[in-house]
């Protein structure tokens, strides 16, 4: 369709810039009250400060760990009541050139399938994880107060995606990177109970959310309502690429845990 994004950064640009007040997701309570909303302008700034934050090691408390470099996988670990976190990080990623790789949150040390998601960190170098203040403080902590080593996973670099600093005024992302490069990594879990990753690529993605918006007529300020996984499948092509790439506002419920 005419008039569209180039592609989903630019999207979050134009919507961020020209009609920033505009809410782009809202979370609902139990009730179906508006529980927190996001708007266009917040999403851009919060995904900038993750970008900078990432790619200059704002705010990382270990000194071992160096600056996000593009194409470096990075862990996502937020619940389903917080998909606003969700949101931002997962674009801030895409916007300094990092790759998402979303997964669910482990409750205990021997989650069911923990060993397998390590694997797919192992084989996709993932170091670093993303998470929100409450969430992070929910994680089995260690006798030294440190995020407890889950079975199977590899070292991770505990990140929290709020209270960020502004980037500098003169900051720009840097350039997008080329289309046929990684955009995130989605897990499937096979029937024998394996985990498989599968590498999106840019033009993949945007392909996603172009043929979603042709297919189900979605136009900017529409709103749609998430009653699925946001962090995966149908419910990531729907409720995170092609409900930002047209400007819509979306509805999810922090009830969607249960």
């Amino acid at each position: 369709p005419a008039g569209l994004p180039r592609n989903l950064e630019a999207a979050i640009q134009r919507y961020g810039s020209a009609t920033y007040k505009a809410p782009a997701a809202t979370v609902l309570d139990p009730n179906g009250k508006l529980n927190v909303s996001l708007t266009y302008g917040k999403l851009l700034t919060r995904s900038h400060k993750i970008a900078y934050a990432l790619l200059n090691r704002i705010g990382f408390k270990s000194e071992s760990m160096g600056g996000v470099k593009p194409g470096d996988r990075v862990a996502l670990v937020y619940p389903n009541n917080d998909p606003l976190s969700f949101l931002c990080a997962f674009y801030g990623c895409i916007m300094g050139g990092a790759v998402p790789v979303p997964i669910e949150v482990p409750i205990t040390r021997r989650d069911a399938g923990s060993q397998q998601i390590g694997f797919l960190f192992g084989s996709c170098n993932v170091t670093l994880a993303l998470t929100s203040e409450a969430c992070f403080k929910g994680l089995p902590k260690s006798t030294t107060g440190e995020v407890a080593a889950f079975k199977g996973w590899p070292k991770l670099h505990w990140f929290v995606t709020e209270h960020l600093p502004k980037p500098p005024k003169d900051w720009l992302p840097p350039p997008r990177l080329t289309d046929d490069t990684p955009a995130y990594v989605e897990y499937t879990t096979q029937q024998d109970g394996s985990v498989l990753g599968v590498s999106v690529t840019r033009n993949a993605m945007l392909a996603h959310a172009r043929t979603l918006t042709t297919t189900c007529n979605y136009t900017e300020g529409e709103i749609m309502v998430c009653v699925l996984d946001f962090k995966r499948e149908a419910g990531l092509w729907h409720s995170i690429l092609a409900s930002v790439f047209n400007g819509c506002l979306l509805y999810t419920s922090d009830a969607a845990d249960e």
